[in-house]
């Protein structure tokens, strides 16, 4: 496949993009984990605005950086991250943080995921971080399945997140 997307920094102008696609992808990775109730929730018009004004403090933030995948000027894919995680668990331990990788579903597994995760390394590694964090909801096979594929080894952390234990993965970058 010729690769017919870039892959650039996200802008302010992202926002509203970047909101809907979190959504779509949030709908279609975790339809079988949550009820509608939690989707729609997400996608109420309060939530999409505080998303949007989120993402808009994110792409000026220090510690957070985020990058989008546009094709044909639509935004398909997107990935953030942090330099130093929010989680203080692993913030203590200086473990930089992929927060989300994002692939809308009709292009998903053709390799966008993997040159994001690249992205992210290259970020952290011109910081000189070395090791980073990715939590994943426990049901979320597919993503679970990604992370291990990606050299991820789970870690012995976890948490819950809209009453789900979220586990951590824990990697060193290579």
């Amino acid at each position: 496949m010729t690769k017919e997307y870039i892959i650039r920094r996200a802008t302010k102008e992202d926002a509203e993009q970047y909101t809907k696609l979190n959504n779509l992808v949030w709908r279609q990775a975790y339809k079988n984990i949550f009820d509608n109730t939690v989707f729609d929730k997400r996608e109420s018009a309060d939530s999409v605005s505080n998303s949007i004004d989120y993402f808009i403090k994110q792409t000026k933030n220090s510690n957070e950086f985020c990058y989008v995948v546009e094709r044909q000027g639509q935004i398909i894919g997107q990935m953030t991250g942090a330099y130093l995680s929010h989680i203080e668990h692993y913030s203590q331990r200086n473990f930089a943080e992929l927060m989300a990788i994002y692939i809308h579903p009709d292009y998903q597994h053709i390799g966008i995921g993997k040159e994001l995760l690249n992205i992210f390394k290259s970020e952290i590694q011109a910081k000189n971080i070395s090791h980073f964090v990715i939590g994943v909801l426990e049901e979320n096979y597919p993503a679970r399945q990604a992370y291990e594929k990606w050299g991820g080894v789970l870690d012995n952390y976890n948490n819950t997140f809209a009453n789900k234990k979220v586990i951590y993965y824990a990697y060193t970058v290579k």
